[in-house]
């Protein structure tokens, strides 16, 4: 499996939309970068980050059904993770139906004080929320890049 950057973020949303993240029909915030997991010539997984104000967000990430449970979705997080770290971020938000794999991966549930309404005002606004789906604001906080001493 290789991981690399996609720009064409647009045909990603299909992905998105038939592993179940129906809510994303265009990106609330306009995308800074996405990556993609690839399996050979098979199109895996998928990782799109956007910001808004000072944070960013993780617009979506998804696995296709038959590659679950492998570890591509953890790997997917590490890839934005160091990305976001590159960039100079504190945090990095997002809306999650299913929490575990990012609980297992040092994301806490949050509350929505300070978090820009365009992270989750998409589900608020769904029939299903609150009725059929319980999405949570979770947030990560990356470590800063340690600074080693030069050597003279």
């Amino acid at each position: 499996m290789k991981i690399i950057e996609y720009k064409d973020h647009e045909k990603l949303i299909s992905f998105y939309s038939k592993r179940g993240i129906e809510e994303l029909t265009d990106y609330p915030n306009p995308p800074v970068f996405s990556y993609v997991a690839t399996d050979g010539d098979k199109f895996v997984g998928a990782a799109t980050c956007s910001k808004k104000d000072e944070f960013y967000i993780l617009e979506a990430i998804a696995v296709a059904e038959e590659y679950t449970s492998k570890g591509i979705g953890s790997e997917l997080l590490g890839v934005v993770l160091n990305r976001l770290k590159e960039l100079g971020a504190k945090d990095v938000i997002l809306n999650a139906k299913d929490t575990r794999v990012f609980e297992k991966n040092g994301f806490a549930v949050s509350d929505r004080k300070g978090v820009p309404e365009t992270a989750y005002n998409y589900c608020v606004g769904c029939e299903d929320y609150g009725v059929k789906c319980f999405p949570k604001i979770m947030k990560y906080s990356i470590p800063e890049i340690e600074k080693k001493p030069i050597k003279k």
